[in-house]
């Protein structure tokens, strides 16, 4: 689970997107889609960093929508204030280290230096994108070397030895042995993604391939085309499969325009979430309980939004007739 600063920062994010950005209107949810279909939308032969939440064409509706709305102020002051702290305090990558079990016991210090690296990454890439200035990007990518640093982003609970014996979901096989990538690892390959979007254009060559090979060795190809060997992969009533294509279809989109190859893992995670959506009960009713359907949600968002941005609202997910 996220720590409570990095909920906190998602929050203020999603808030001041929703509250400046210009909703695009819906289209027809398709049940299933190919990678054809991905390519025809996207148009991805013009697609330019920024381009999952915004483009540089909506940066100038944006900042009018923070002057004239108080609460979008508020939001962007608090920023530019935890920004401004960041810029002036030093920073010192850390190794970290999992306790002996992790599932009962914590590594506080660890999960405080993530949840720092992901709340910095994030602020100074946006705040970037809203102001331009040179200074937030190459402190921000500092934050994101970091971050690609971290050794592993699996959580330590979910190892085999681990998590193995533990009683798996319905419909989900009782013989699944690989736990290379998780819902931790899902959330933190969305983090680096989305920084990748935002401080594209600040990047030497090697920083972007450094931050590139850390999103595709950490999840993309840990999970592009061994989708049958992850239990969650057809967990359909569990709310792991959500989060883990949530952040696996992120990170795809924002690779898209070094790798349209990616358009298959695209296709695979809107498949495999309409799916799971289909599911979801009456009134929202989820069999997990509601703590886990708000969890599930929470995740899905980002590359939900993102996905209709870039289609046109061709493929919206959030015209599921369950949510």
């Amino acid at each position: 689970m996220e720590g409570k600063s990095f909920i906190s920062f998602y929050k203020q994010i999603i808030i001041l997107l929703l509250l400046i950005v210009t909703l695009i209107k819906p289209g027809v949810l398709s049940a299933q889609i190919s990678s054809e279909d991905v390519t025809n939308a996207l148009e991805i032969d013009k697609l330019e960093h920024p381009y999952l939440f915004f483009t540089n064409e909506d940066k100038p509706a944006m900042l009018e929508g923070i002057k004239s709305d108080s609460v979008s102020q508020k939001i962007m002051e608090g920023l530019l204030a935890k920004a401004h702290r960041l810029l002036r305090m030093p920073f010192e990558e850390q190794k970290l280290w999992e306790p002996e079990h992790p599932r009962f016991g914590t590594d506080g210090e660890a999960t405080s230096y993530i949840n720092e690296v992901s709340d910095a990454v994030l602020t100074l890439g946006f705040l970037y994108q809203m102001t331009g200035d040179v200074e937030y990007a190459q402190k921000g990518i500092e934050f994101a070397t970091a971050f690609a640093n971290i050794p592993q982003w699996l959580n330590g609970a979910h190892v085999f030895d681990i998590i193995y014996p533990r009683v798996w979901p319905w419909n989900v096989p009782d013989d699944q042995v690989v736990f290379s990538y998780d819902i931790t690892a899902a959330g933190r390959a969305r983090v680096l993604a989305i920084a990748y979007d935002w401080l594209y254009p600040a990047f030497t060559l090697e920083q972007r391939d450094k931050i590139r090979n850390a999103l595709l060795e950490k999840a993309i190809t840990r999970v592009r085309g061994n989708y049958e060997f992850f239990w969650w992969s057809t967990a359909y009533k569990c709310n792991w499969s959500v989060v883990c294509y949530s952040g696996l279809g992120i990170t795809a989109l924002s690779l898209l325009k070094e790798s349209p190859q990616l358009v298959d893992v695209v296709a695979e995670c809107y498949n495999r979430m309409n799916l799971t959506f289909d599911h979801i009960g009456e009134d929202g009713g989820w069999q997990e309980g509601r703590g886990y359907y708000g969890f599930m949600l929470g995740h899905g968002v980002y590359f939900m939004d993102a996905l209709k941005r870039l289609s046109k609202g061709k493929y919206n997910l959030f015209l599921h007739p369950k949510i």
